[in-house]
């Protein structure tokens, strides 16, 4: 139900009738619903979320691991002007 004076929206928990032409409704506020306006219009960046995950954000609750990987190969002939190399070199 919405009750304009408040200008909030409630879940009906109870009616009771009173008498004849009056009843008694309880209820509790839905923030969701009396909000939605001013929550659909915020941005955020989520923390944390139970299916995804973002590695990009420091989050002690998901472990990440730094292993080294190091792949080391012998080139069988000199550098070649027909090939072009890539040399890729992370950390420090």
């Amino acid at each position: 139900m919405y009750i304009a004076e408040f200008e909030r929206y409630y879940f009906i928990d109870d009616i009771v009738s009173v008498n004849n032409n009056k009843w008694e409704v309880s209820g509790h506020v839905d923030v969701l619903e009396t909000y939605k306006t001013g929550i659909l219009a915020n941005s955020a960046v989520i923390r944390r979320q139970t299916n995804i995950f973002n590695t990009y954000l420091n989050d002690p609750e998901w472990k990440v691991y730094a292993n080294e990987d190091v792949v080391a190969f012998k080139m069988t002939s000199p550098f070649s002007k027909q090939l072009k190399y890539v040399l890729a070199v992370a950390g420090s």
